[in-house]
């Protein structure tokens, strides 16, 4: 019996060694597994089919492309990242977002990639003093624009309106500042550089997206 107890207490000894030599990897382990993909958004993305794809995490829409079997990108409205030469494992940090480049591979279908996304940033556009604004057709939105350079706050309306004609229609913004409006015809291509960007009342608005029954803008203060 006594034989039996020094055995155990030895063994007891020897594991204990063990786990205290192997703790950081243990606990890395389950921290690495804690933080793994399941916190991440998977994307895959095929060749030459649907190579391309759309998120939206806070206040920001991001827009990924694979090409050739070889290069990806990725964006927002306003900025872009890449082009990169993608390899399995890459890691990419920019605009807000986090990708991870989990597998490149091939099937009898078409070359494809498969990444992993998630946001590092709340809100991206808010990061760079844009406000998101979702104006209803034919109804007004009033929205306080805050400047945190000059400590200013600002109230301005916008109003979605359209022109209607037989075969199409023109979408119309209007801006109100005070007892001062305007109205302007806009357009949307889903491109910063392409879409319309009003400077005028002492803010930047851009129309991100023209829907029938909605339009989202982005409204940056210049004061």
């Amino acid at each position: 019996m006594r034989k039996l107890l020094i055995g155990l207490v030895l063994a007891l000894i020897v594991v204990a060694a063990l786990l205290w030599w192997s703790a950081p990897t243990i606990i890395s382990y389950f921290q690495n597994s804690a933080s793994s993909d399941n916190s991440y958004t998977s994307v895959t993305l095929r060749d030459r089919m649907n190579n391309t794809a759309t998120l939206v995490f806070g206040d920001a829409e991001y827009s990924f492309a694979y090409y050739g079997g070889l290069v990806f990108s990725f964006s927002t409205f306003i900025n872009n990242s890449g082009p990169y030469t993608a390899k399995t494992g890459d890691t990419y940090r920019d605009i807000g977002i986090e990708v991870k480049v989990k597998n490149i591979t091939a099937d009898y279908i078409s070359n494809y990639i498969v990444i992993l996304v998630k946001p590092t940033v709340q809100n991206y556009m808010a990061s760079l003093h844009y406000t998101l604004v979702n104006v209803t057709l034919n109804q007004a939105v009033w929205v306080n624009i805050s400047s945190s350079l000059v400590s200013e706050t600002h109230k301005y309306g916008f109003m979605y309106t359209k022109v209607v004609h037989p075969t199409m229609y023109e979408p119309q913004l209007t801006i109100y500042a005070g007892t001062q409006q305007k109205i302007y015809y806009v357009y949307a291509s889903g491109s910063y550089m392409w879409s319309t960007n009003i400077k005028d009342f002492n803010i930047e608005t851009t129309v991100f997206k023209t829907e029938s029954q909605y339009m989202v803008i982005y409204v940056k203060p210049l004061y």
